[in-house]
Order: structure tokens, then C-alpha cells, then sequence
């Protein structure tokens, strides 16, 4: 028994000293520039221990973790009882439905199509759940950007104000939605800069935030009944609300009262929620703005623009397509009690599916603006 805590005691000294290796280190940004796609999350601490035994402390175990106490458990499918976070290609499962509109294998399969280069060894090819986990996604880059974080995370606070401001109709949606958007940009700006390299673009998209501005673009349209303007905040408030939580989480001269009120959302459990109810409520807006073309609340060139934004959406996010899988959940009993809707509702189905279909898209000649 004691053999053993003294061997617990070294590995946990060993760990120490691994967290706390400069991670600047010349040998080390070498060798990650040269891994492609580059790693992230989980899968950038497995490189990270395999590099630091070879090269730093070869008698270092890679494969012991240290036991956490406070690991998130699982609530009712909210969080597995494995911790960690959660991104675009984790969370709700993605297996095919027998429903065809809400089927996520076929999204999924679109987007991951010819995105990962096979690797052997150390260099293996990534999934296409570690690629859209998107860079600097556990938020921890924060600690590195002093001045560049303290300025998101104010620009986020009074952003949000105002958002609260635009739902109880004291400020102009419209101008609430430009200051999330600016702040969104801004976030961009201070991970990656601004440069011509062929994968910058994947890498916004990929990106927590990065959609975001082109959702922005397709509702920042004049027109439009308010209520449906407040409504389309919806989606960039709870947005900004995970990268707050990110950035008082993680910034670090934040004072204790933000990261005590603001830093439970980088929780993964509320990060999981928050996803959650944010693609309930794209799709929901995506319901009211096609009602809107009929009652003359919405302009169609709108709900053109935001469908197509809707289509990319749902074949890269399975938070997407398990809201779809769910409103075919309900929906699907009470249109087989009727006659014509028994029929009507899975033709409906089968043709919103062709249009993130990939096999489909493939022989149709329907225009995809975005």
C-alpha cells in the first residue's frame, strides 16, 4: 500500500510538472505545425503527452489521468458522465432516424465529406467530430490574450445588455443585433487575425461563433414585423452568452464576482443546454418567417437567405438535427390521425431531406446562395 501512494504521489508530481511545461517552446509549435488537421480539445492533450515523454521526461505516463471530484455527471442525456465539453460533431447523437427530414446520418455525412487526411502513427487521422470542435474551443486561449480578452468580454457584457434591453422592447433589435455581430467579429479578429491561407475560412466556420455573422447577414435585412426581430436575437444572444461564460472563466485578471456569476455557463452541462435551446430557436424562427411571407411580416428574399443558411446549419451541427429529429417526434403522430396529412407529411419530409441530403443535392439544380 505504500509502494502504491508513493507511485500515485510521483505521478501526480510528474502530471505537475507536465501542466506546468511551457508549452512556447520552440521544438514543441514545430512539431504541431506540421500535424494537419491541427488537433484541438482532447485530442491536442493526447499529441501533448506522447510529444512531452519522447522529448521532455521519458519517464512519464501518458496514459494516467489525474482523478477529478468535480466531474460533471450525467443529467437525464444532458452531459455523459465523462465530463468535458461539448461542440459542433459532439452532443446529441447523429445515427440516422427513421423519420427522413429529421435524419441526421445524411447531414453528417455531407459534411464531413473529404475533410480529413489519413495519418499514421502519432500524425492519425482525425474524426470528424475533433475537426468541428473548432479551434480554441475549450475557451482557454483567453488566459494567453490578456488585453484582447478584457475587451471581448466588455464588449460581450454591454452587448447583452442591450440585447435584454431589445426583449423588452426598451432598444431597437435591429442595433442589438449589430453590437452582438461586432462582437462575434471581434472574437474572430483576436483567436485568428486576418490572413489568405486556404484553410482560415474552414477554420472560422468550425468555429463556435463563426457562422454567427453569416446568420446576421441573412436577418439584418430592413423589413420585417418587430416581434420577428426579437425573435432573431434569440440565437446570437444565447451565442454570446457561451462565450462570456468562456471568457470570465478563463480571463485571467477577471475579478472573482464575474467568474463566480458568469463562469458556470463554460460548464458543459449548461453549455449543452444553451446549444440545445439556441437550435430550438433557429428553427422555430425558421417556422415564423415562412408563416411571415403569408401574413406579410417577413420579406421572402429573407426567408430565402436564412433557408439556405438553415440547409449549412443543419448538415454541419447535430444540435440542428436533433431539434428536427424532435419536432418529427411530435409531429408525426398527430398528422398520421388524419387522412390527407397521413399522406401529405411524409412527402413533405422526403423533399425538405433532399435539400441536405448530399446524394440528393448532388442531381438538383437548387440554387445555394450561401
Amino acid at each position: 500500500h505504500k509502494m502504491s501512494a508513493d507511485d500515485d504521489d510521483l505521478k501526480i508530481e510528474k502530471y505537475q510538472d507536465f501542466l506546468e511545461f511551457d508549452w512556447n517552446h520552440e521544438d514543441w509549435k514545430q512539431y504541431l505545425e506540421g500535424l494537419y488537421p491541427v488537433p484541438r480539445g482532447r485530442q491536442l492533450m493526447k499529441f501533448r503527452k506522447k510529444w512531452y515523454k519522447r522529448h521532455v521526461d521519458a519517464d512519464f505516463d501518458e496514459t494516467w489521468e489525474p482523478p477529478d471530484e468535480n466531474e460533471p455527471q450525467g443529467d437525464g442525456g444532458s452531459a455523459p458522465s465523462g465530463g468535458g465539453d461539448y461542440y459542433y460533431g459532439s452532443g446529441p447523437s447523429a445515427s440516422s432516424s427513421s423519420s427522413g427530414a429529421a435524419s441526421a446520418s445524411g447531414g453528417g455525412g455531407g459534411a464531413g465529406a473529404g475533410l480529413g487526411k489519413g495519418k499514421s502513427g502519432e500524425e492519425e487521422a482525425m474524426t470528424l467530430q475533433d475537426l468541428l470542435t473548432g479551434p480554441y474551443a475549450d475557451g482557454t486561449v483567453w488566459k494567453t490574450m490578456r488585453q484582447k480578452a478584457t475587451l471581448c468580454l466588455l464588449s460581450y457584457a454591454v452587448s447583452l445588455v442591450l440585447a435584454i434591453a431589445s426583449f423588452a422592447r426598451a432598444f431597437p433589435p435591429g442595433q442589438a443585433m449589430l453590437a452582438l455581430n461586432f462582437c462575434f467579429f471581434l472574437e474572430l479578429l483576436a483567436k485568428y487575425g486576418l490572413n489568405l491561407k486556404s484553410d482560415y475560412v474552414q477554420k472560422l466556420l468550425v468555429d463556435e461563433v463563426g457562422v454567427m455573422p453569416l446568420m446576421g447577414f441573412t436577418l439584418i435585412l430592413p423589413g420585417g414585423a418587430e416581434y420577428i426581430r426579437i425573435l432573431s436575437v434569440v440565437p446570437f444572444f444565447l451565442t454570446a452568452a457561451l462565450s462570456l461564460g468562456q471568457l470570465s472563466e478563463n480571463h485571467p485578471t477577471a475579478p472573482p464576482w464575474v467568474r463566480e456569476t458568469f463562469g458556470p455557463l463554460a460548464n458543459s452541462v449548461a453549455r449543452y443546454r444553451i446549444r440545445e435551446y439556441r437550435a430550438h430557436a433557429e428553427l422555430l424562427l425558421l417556422f415564423v418567417l415562412t408563416v411571415g411571407i403569408f401574413t406579410g411580416a417577413a420579406a421572402p428574399f429573407a426567408i430565402l437567405l436564412y433557408a439556405n443558411f438553415m440547409v449549412m446549419r443543419h448538415m454541419m451541427s447535430p444540435w440542428t438535427q436533433n431539434s428536427c429529429r424532435q419536432l418529427d417526434k411530435a409531429l408525426d403522430p398527430i398528422c398520421g390521425q388524419f387522412p390527407g396529412l397521413k399522406i401529405l407529411y411524409p412527402w413533405a419530409k422526403k423533399k425538405l431531406y433532399s435539400f441536405v441530403d448530399p446524394e440528393a443535392r448532388k442531381n438538383s439544380s437548387f440554387c445555394t446562395i450561401l
